[in-house]
């Protein structure tokens, strides 16, 4: 019987253990198969980080001689902003050694530049990948001072910044972006006065894009419709909800702008008003126009204004009238039948 029981244990034992081997055996396949997964997919990130370092070394190659042969650049750099070639003409008026401007930030090349500008400028060529126009700043070997205006511009490949380019400008270039300069500040100018001009009048202004989104608003459209908010990008649906005499909303269709843009001509009414957030009606005149340039509608105009006072005076006469006739209609009828009474025609 003991023996029996000796024989049982044994046999479970040898199966436990035959058990554990085929676990382990399955535990190390699967660990060489993820770890040989893992070594494939590292190789292939390094390809193809190689294969980028590469591309990014030819195209700097040539642009090198693209540059070269064309306008005259003064620095190359990375896309860590650091200097890794400088024109030779440059480098040998500069009377320097290659170790003391290669690896350097382009940076230290700003003239007068604040720590603010600087900032600036990063942001400028490498997040926003533009063009920077700055002045370089420096002493020749001869001891002379000299200051050139250049541009810094980002070179970029699968939009990522690989790298930079200081080039020299012309006097045709740099007029050119003074010009430029000149006209946007022109723009900004007049954009500025044109909405100082909107804000001060005293009749609500909404602007809409051809989608029927607002644009712009002037601080008496906020006043008549009673908010502070921000209508920029809204529908104008949404801003100015119309309810006609009736107390029914006016649907979208029928708006008077989008009336005016889809039939393209003015449209004026006297007949609607908004609700307030605190209830209270307001009457509207409103006048909705499209605005076309050179012969495409680029959007609308809604001009209007508060005549809740004026409906009301309107109201007042017409009820003054209306009892006004009715109570002198009133003794005329009685005098009237006591003249037939008294003559005997009655």
């Amino acid at each position: 019987m003991i023996k029996f029981k000796t024989d049982i244990i044994e046999s479970f034992l040898n199966q436990l253990a035959i058990d554990h081997y085929y676990i382990a055996t399955v535990l190390a396949i699967w660990a060489t198969l993820l770890l040989f997964a893992v070594l494939i997919y590292l190789m292939r990130q390094s390809k193809n980080l190689k294969q980028l370092e590469r591309q990014n070394k030819h195209r700097m190659n040539l642009l090198r001689r693209i540059i070269n042969a064309g306008h005259v650049y003064v620095l190359i750099a990375d896309k860590h902003g650091e200097v890794i070639d400088i024109h030779p003409d440059i480098q040998s008026l500069l009377g320097l050694q290659s170790s003391q401007v290669l690896g350097k930030d382009i940076r230290i090349f700003l003239e007068d530049t604040s720590i603010e500008q600087a900032g600036t400028f990063w942001k400028t060529i490498h997040d926003n990948k533009e063009p920077y126009n700055l002045t370089l700043g420096g002493i020749w070997r001869d001891g002379q001072e000299f200051h050139v205006n250049a541009q810094v511009r980002p070179i970029v490949l699968d939009d990522q910044v690989v790298g930079f380019v200081v080039m020299r400008l012309g006097a045709e270039e740099t007029e050119e972006i003074q010009l430029s300069s000149r006209t946007n500040a022109e723009l900004e100018r007049a954009q500025a006065k044109e909405e100082a001009i909107v804000e001060s009048i005293g009749e609500g202004v909404i602007v809409t894009d051809e989608n029927d989104s607002v644009i712009m608003a002037n601080k008496a459209a906020r006043e008549i419709i009673g908010t502070d908010d921000d209508f920029t990008g809204k529908s104008i649906n949404d801003v100015l909800s119309l309810e006609d005499e009736n107390n029914a909303m006016l649907l979208p269709q029928h708006h008077p702008l989008r009336e005016a843009l889809q039939n393209n001509r003015r449209v004026m009414t006297r007949s609607y008003h908004i609700v307030r957030d605190d209830f209270s009606k307001v009457s509207l005149a409103i006048t909705a126009s499209p605005v076309v340039v050179d012969g495409d509608m680029v959007g609308g105009v809604l001009v209007f204004r508060d005549i809740t006072r004026e409906k009301d005076v309107d109201r007042a006469k017409t009820e003054f009238v209306s009892l006004a006739s009715h109570q002198l209609r009133t003794p005329l009828t009685t005098i009237s039948w006591y003249t037939e009474l008294m003559s005997g025609t009655g």
